[in-house]
Protein backbone atom coordinates (compact mmCIF):
# COMPACT_ATOMS: atom_id res chain seq x y z
CA UNK A 1 0.00 0.00 0.00
CA UNK A 2 1.37 3.43 -1.02
CA UNK A 3 0.50 6.44 1.07
CA UNK A 4 0.79 10.00 -0.20
CA UNK A 5 0.99 12.87 2.22
CA UNK A 6 -0.01 16.22 0.78
CA UNK A 7 1.67 19.33 2.08
CA UNK A 8 -0.69 22.18 2.81
CA UNK A 9 1.98 24.82 3.49
CA UNK A 10 0.23 25.91 6.64
CA UNK A 11 -3.13 26.62 4.98
CA UNK A 12 -5.99 24.75 6.54
CA UNK A 13 -9.54 24.58 5.29
CA UNK A 14 -12.03 26.54 7.35
CA UNK A 15 -14.51 24.35 9.14
CA UNK A 16 -17.87 25.23 10.59
CA UNK A 17 -17.71 26.10 14.26
CA UNK A 18 -13.92 26.67 14.30
CA UNK A 19 -14.40 30.32 15.32
CA UNK A 20 -12.42 31.73 12.38
CA UNK A 21 -13.77 34.82 10.63
CA UNK A 22 -15.54 34.28 7.31
CA UNK A 23 -15.75 36.51 4.28
CA UNK A 24 -18.53 39.08 4.04
CA UNK A 25 -20.18 37.01 1.29
CA UNK A 26 -20.61 34.10 3.65
CA UNK A 27 -22.09 36.37 6.31
CA UNK A 28 -24.67 37.76 3.88
CA UNK A 29 -27.67 35.58 4.54
CA UNK A 30 -30.51 37.58 2.96
CA UNK A 31 -31.32 37.54 -0.72
CA UNK A 32 -33.26 40.19 -2.65
CA UNK A 33 -35.14 39.25 -5.78
CA UNK A 34 -37.68 40.91 -8.04
CA UNK A 35 -39.41 39.59 -11.13
CA UNK A 36 -39.48 42.01 -14.05
CA UNK A 37 -40.87 42.00 -17.57
CA UNK A 38 -38.59 41.90 -20.61
CA UNK A 39 -39.07 45.65 -21.11
CA UNK A 40 -38.25 46.41 -17.47
CA UNK A 41 -35.17 44.16 -17.68
CA UNK A 42 -33.96 45.98 -20.78
CA UNK A 43 -34.56 49.36 -19.18
CA UNK A 44 -32.67 48.30 -16.05
CA UNK A 45 -29.69 47.12 -18.09
CA UNK A 46 -29.73 50.35 -20.07
CA UNK A 47 -29.73 52.41 -16.84
CA UNK A 48 -26.77 50.35 -15.60
CA UNK A 49 -24.83 51.07 -18.81
CA UNK A 50 -25.85 54.74 -18.73
CA UNK A 51 -24.63 54.96 -15.13
CA UNK A 52 -21.23 53.69 -16.27
CA UNK A 53 -21.33 50.21 -14.78
CA UNK A 54 -19.81 47.26 -16.62
CA UNK A 55 -22.82 45.06 -15.92
CA UNK A 56 -26.22 45.13 -14.27
CA UNK A 57 -24.96 43.16 -11.24
CA UNK A 58 -22.48 45.90 -10.27
CA UNK A 59 -25.23 48.49 -10.69
CA UNK A 60 -27.64 46.50 -8.53
CA UNK A 61 -25.02 46.07 -5.81
CA UNK A 62 -24.25 49.78 -5.88
CA UNK A 63 -27.94 50.62 -5.58
CA UNK A 64 -28.44 48.26 -2.65
CA UNK A 65 -25.30 49.40 -0.84
CA UNK A 66 -26.12 53.07 -1.43
CA UNK A 67 -23.00 53.77 -3.44
CA UNK A 68 -24.68 54.26 -6.81
CA UNK A 69 -23.65 57.84 -6.93
CA UNK A 70 -22.75 58.70 -10.45
CA UNK A 71 -19.02 58.26 -9.88
CA UNK A 72 -18.41 55.64 -12.58
CA UNK A 73 -20.21 57.56 -15.28
CA UNK A 74 -18.67 60.83 -14.15
CA UNK A 75 -15.10 59.57 -14.48
CA UNK A 76 -15.71 58.03 -17.89
CA UNK A 77 -17.71 60.93 -19.27
CA UNK A 78 -15.47 63.63 -17.82
CA UNK A 79 -12.46 61.94 -19.37
CA UNK A 80 -14.25 61.85 -22.72
CA UNK A 81 -15.26 65.50 -22.35
CA UNK A 82 -11.68 66.43 -21.56
CA UNK A 83 -10.58 64.76 -24.79
CA UNK A 84 -13.24 66.64 -26.76
CA UNK A 85 -12.16 69.93 -25.21
CA UNK A 86 -8.65 69.21 -26.48
CA UNK A 87 -10.02 68.56 -29.97
CA UNK A 88 -12.00 71.81 -29.91
CA UNK A 89 -8.84 73.64 -28.86
CA UNK A 90 -6.99 72.08 -31.77
CA UNK A 91 -9.72 73.23 -34.18
CA UNK A 92 -9.56 76.76 -32.78
CA UNK A 93 -5.78 76.76 -33.30
CA UNK A 94 -6.29 75.74 -36.95
CA UNK A 95 -8.75 78.60 -37.42
CA UNK A 96 -6.29 81.00 -35.79
CA UNK A 97 -3.49 79.82 -38.12
CA UNK A 98 -5.68 80.40 -41.16
CA UNK A 99 -6.64 83.84 -39.90
CA UNK A 100 -3.02 84.78 -39.22
CA UNK A 101 -1.83 83.47 -42.58
CA UNK A 102 -4.46 85.50 -44.44
CA UNK A 103 -6.29 82.45 -45.85
CA UNK A 104 -9.50 83.74 -44.23
CA UNK A 105 -10.13 87.36 -45.11
CA UNK A 106 -13.72 87.95 -44.06
CA UNK A 107 -14.77 87.46 -40.44
CA UNK A 108 -17.19 89.48 -38.38
CA UNK A 109 -16.13 91.27 -35.22
CA UNK A 110 -18.51 89.09 -33.18
CA UNK A 111 -17.01 85.90 -34.60
CA UNK A 112 -13.50 87.20 -33.93
CA UNK A 113 -14.43 87.99 -30.30
CA UNK A 114 -15.80 84.47 -29.86
CA UNK A 115 -12.69 82.90 -31.39
CA UNK A 116 -10.37 84.89 -29.13
CA UNK A 117 -12.45 84.08 -26.03
CA UNK A 118 -12.74 80.32 -26.61
CA UNK A 119 -9.17 79.27 -25.61
CA UNK A 120 -9.47 80.78 -22.12
CA UNK A 121 -12.93 79.19 -21.67
CA UNK A 122 -11.63 75.79 -22.79
CA UNK A 123 -8.69 76.14 -20.43
CA UNK A 124 -10.96 76.82 -17.44
CA UNK A 125 -13.29 73.94 -18.36
CA UNK A 126 -10.31 71.62 -18.69
CA UNK A 127 -8.85 72.75 -15.37
CA UNK A 128 -12.19 72.23 -13.61
CA UNK A 129 -12.57 68.73 -15.04
CA UNK A 130 -9.00 67.77 -14.13
CA UNK A 131 -9.63 68.96 -10.57
CA UNK A 132 -12.73 66.75 -10.34
CA UNK A 133 -10.83 63.75 -11.70
CA UNK A 134 -8.04 64.04 -9.11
Amino acid sequence: MIRVKLKTHGAKMARAGDGKPRSEKRRATHRISKRVSADEWGAFQERARAAGFQNHQEFLSALILGSAEVTNIQRRDLTLILGHIGKIGSNINQIARRLNSGRINKISVDDMNIITEIPSQLDSFGRAIRDILK
